[in-house]
């Protein structure tokens, strides 16, 4: 299947989970992990517990775009380095360093100043600016 907006609105039209889970989800997306799954969202503008199937057709668009943007930036970067962890070339990773949201609560958002907030979504940390990812379901 195509990684597109339109793909991944598809897998979601039945799905309420909230879409950091959706993203994270192996079965529904293969290989965003919960560090990309956070910088996504952020940078698509996009609150993480809004629920994967009332996105419209352009925020899927945008999710999409995103996420092939700041995967590919990870992958140039040679991946987030947290903790002890070395790539195969026993090298560190150094997207950490580009990270906008990810492990910084308390910290100004990047886009508005606002403070980023932390909340527990499905088991993981997440991290999301409350003014620049509005939550227009809830």
């Amino acid at each position: 299947m195509e990684f597109s907006g339109a793909s991944l609105q598809e897998l979601a039209k039945k799905c309420s989970l909230p879409i950091k889970s959706f993203l994270m989800d192996s079965h529904r997306v293969s290989g965003i992990g919960n560090i990309y799954a956070n910088e996504i969202l952020f940078a698509a503008g996009i609150h993480p517990l809004c629920p994967a199937n009332t996105l419209s057709e352009e925020q899927w668009q945008e999710v999409a775009t995103c996420a092939v943007r700041i995967l590919k930036q990870a992958i140039a970067a040679g991946g987030s380095t947290i903790s002890d962890f070395l790539g195969a070339s026993g090298q560190p990773g150094y997207f950490q360093l580009q990270l906008a949201v990810y492990g910084k609560k308390g910290a100004d958002c990047p886009r508005c100043g606002e403070e980023i907030a932390k909340e527990v979504i499905g088991g993981r940390a997440t991290f999301f600016c409350g003014k620049c990812q509005k939550d227009t379901q809830r």
